[in-house]
């Protein structure tokens, strides 16, 4: 007969709390009211969480151990240890900044018993940063964000290694400028992105704008992406897409929507993967 058991403990002050959760599920648990869960798992996870400076820095963070093998009829046990941390600062109306970090790992507590190509231990990173910053009036106001990501997936698997392990750079850069008066938004940005592989290293640079204007009974919107692709630092191609929405108010109850998408897309490599794709699509809606 299988079991279960889920609980949690919260604690909470001014300036900081503490959650502590624990799960406990069979292998041979069978539930009558729910369609799928996972079950033969076993967990428990603390969440501390502090604010400081009336609220303009907040720390919080989780730390977890996960496992399997509840009724010890495996052979080996996989353990899974899940922690992350998250800072977020705002000490004006005009900066603001978020990081986060979580790092998870997956082993098994007896690998020597396990043949080479099924050994799993592996440990997946990862690193956001992301300032903000605005300014402005009433009328016009302007905002930058950026955004900057690192992940990274280690494999100590000497079979799978090759094929699993990786690292990823992100970068992003936007800008926004939003007319209140004129009732349109301008927004450029940009973006590039770095796989670090085994077998060869890729890259994608690209730009974007985006404009919307909004009128009384009528409003659109323009967004065009371009990207441009490399494979071991070659040209590898571009794809360039763009897609206009409008909309239409044709009394208080009656609305017309129109849309229209150009995707292109150009392999240097592979001709197989070139291809040109429009899109049109329109709409009407009538509220009773």
């Amino acid at each position: 007969m299988g079991y279960a058991a889920n609980s949690s403990l919260r604690f909470s002050s001014r300036f900081a709390s503490l959650q502590v959760q624990y799960r406990l599920i069979s292998t041979d648990y069978k539930s009558m009211g729910a369609y799928f869960f996972n079950n033969d798992v076993q967990e428990i996870l603390f969440s501390p969480s502090f604010s400081f400076w009336q609220g303009r820095v907040n720390l919080s963070g989780s730390y977890g151990i996960q496992q399997d093998n509840v009724s010890k009829t495996k052979a080996t046990q996989t353990t899974r240890n899940i922690g992350s941390l998250n800072l977020s600062v705002q000490p004006s109306t005009k900066f603001g900044m978020l990081m986060t970090y979580s790092n998870y790992g997956t082993f098994q507590n007896n690998p020597d018993r396990i043949i080479d190509t099924l050994k799993i231990q592996q440990v997946n990173q990862s690193l956001v940063v992301a300032p903000r910053f605005s300014w402005g009036d009433r009328v016009v106001s302007h905002s930058i964000n950026l955004m900057s990501s690192y992940q990274n997936s280690s494999d100590y698997n000497t079979v799978s290694k090759q094929l699993l392990e990786f690292n990823n750079l992100f970068l992003s850069f936007n800008y926004l400028r939003n007319n209140m008066k004129q009732k349109i938004t301008i927004s450029p940005g940009g973006i590039f992105i770095k796989n670090f592989l085994s077998y060869g290293n890729t890259q994608s640079m690209g730009a974007s704008l985006n404009i919307s204007k909004n009128l009384k009974s009528f409003s659109n919107s323009l967004n065009v992406n371009y990207n441009q692709n490399y494979y071991k630092e070659n040209a590898n191609g571009y794809t360039f897409n763009a897609r206009w929405n409008g909309r239409i108010r044709l009394s208080s109850k009656q609305q017309l929507s129109l849309s229209a998408a150009l995707l292109y897309n150009k392999d240097l490599k592979f001709e197989a993967r070139n291809f040109t794709e429009v899109y049109t699509q329109a709409g009407y809606s009538l509220n009773f």
